[in-house]
């Protein structure tokens, strides 16, 4: 049995390969894209209070709600759910080459987050569905110019 190897596309696929290469070393465009997507999966995830991500959220005392009048989980002055939705001065939202950040400065997220002193109500919280579709946008990216 003989073996031929054939180089005559090696020029091309040399090509297609630097593309790649150089796609994946500023990954901002898709990062800022899958920033979008972690805005709307955070919509979703207030607005359903919990269960869109994490299941659900416990629901809080009543104790809670009659203090605070309304009985949404996590939402008090609005400044959480606007700071992991939007963009203000307490969101961490930054593409960078490489990599994102994503959250908030607010001290008492973490505290919600990992349930430190406070019932567990996860705020950032991937579904499966979700984490696929990303990978999908980060392969597409770094695919879409080697056809």
């Amino acid at each position: 049995m003989d073996l031929i190897i054939d180089s005559l596309g090696e020029e091309l696929v040399a090509r297609r390969l630097l593309g790649v290469a150089g796609r994946v070393v500023d990954m901002r465009a898709p990062m800022r894209e899958l920033l979008d997507r972690l805005r709307q999966v955070e919509r979703r995830q207030f607005d359903s209070q919990g269960a869109y991500g994490s299941g659900g959220w416990q629901a809080l005392a009543p104790s809670t709600v009659a203090k605070k009048g309304n009985d949404r989980i996590l939402v008090d002055s609005g400044a959480l759910y606007a700071a992991m939705t939007g963009e203000t001065g307490d969101s961490i939202s930054v593409a960078l080459p490489d990599g994102l950040d994503f959250g908030t400065t607010l001290p008492y997220a973490v505290y919600h987050q990992q349930g430190r002193g406070v019932p567990q109500r996860r705020v950032a919280q991937l579904p499966d569905v979700v984490r696929r579709d990303m990978v999908r946008i980060l392969q597409r990216s770094v695919m879409e110019e080697t056809r």
